[in-house]
């Protein structure tokens, strides 16, 4: 059954049109990676065509039509300044680890992608553990994605993910200190709940999507 499901979702994907990313959205999606000492995360923001402008605008903050290191670096932390990040409900000081800007051209035809990496130490706690993600940088335009890697650490199982409707506010369920992986325990691996396939298959659609618009758009610069 599950099986049947995953082919026909990635099924969905090499079928779905290249224009699936709307072109008056400002797409922001955040992969989480958690260790018991701390969290990574991965945002990588893309806006479309006619919103990217307004993006522009927000970076290039002399007008001189160049995106200069220290406006890279002052837009980057102005998005860190639209994100809170929380352990049991108590607020994480996230930091600014790495920016990677597209060229100009590429953003005006809708492909070009900004990838900022943060992290955040995380305090001593309880088994049972909830890490909340809010993110409220351009809610007018913006389109929100949040998604957890499966953890590879064998004393960390995540349990559970929770979204608002409009993915602004997120909510990883996790337990720490998990006992060695047996017989029992390797076997549910090998029955992961549904959603988890489904996030996989979510973030294959839109990586593909972005592979066929950088292949087929006419104007790309190479």
């Amino acid at each position: 059954m599950r099986a049947t499901l995953v082919g026909a979702l990635l099924l969905l994907c090499l079928t779905a049109p290249a224009s699936a990313h709307r072109l008056d959205q400002y797409l922001i999606d955040t992969t989480l990676s958690v260790r018991p000492d701390g969290v990574e995360a991965e945002m990588r923001l893309t806006p479309g065509i006619a919103v990217v402008s307004t993006i522009l605008t927000d970076i290039d903050a002399n007008g001189d039509g160049s995106l200069a290191d220290p406006e890279q670096l002052a837009y980057a932390r102005r998005v860190l300044r639209d994100v809170s990040l929380s352990l049991d409900g108590k607020p994480l000081q996230p930091r600014l680890v790495s920016t990677t800007y597209p060229s100009i051209e590429e953003m005006r035809e809708g492909v070009g992608e900004i990838v900022l990496r943060f992290d955040a130490r995380l305090p001593r706690g309880g088994p049972s553990r909830t890490l909340s993600l809010e993110t409220h940088h351009h809610p007018e335009i913006a389109a929100y994605m949040v998604n957890a890697l499966v953890t590879t650490d064998p004393g960390l199982r995540v349990d559970a993910q929770q979204r608002s409707p409009d993915q602004s506010t997120y909510h990883l369920d996790y337990t720490q200190g998990v006992p060695a992986a047996g017989p029992a325990t390797a076997a549910s691996w090998s029955t992961l709940p549904l959603w988890l396939a489904a996030d996989a298959i979510a973030l294959a659609c839109l990586g593909i999507m972005f592979w066929r618009r950088r292949r087929w758009n006419p104007h790309r610069v190479s």
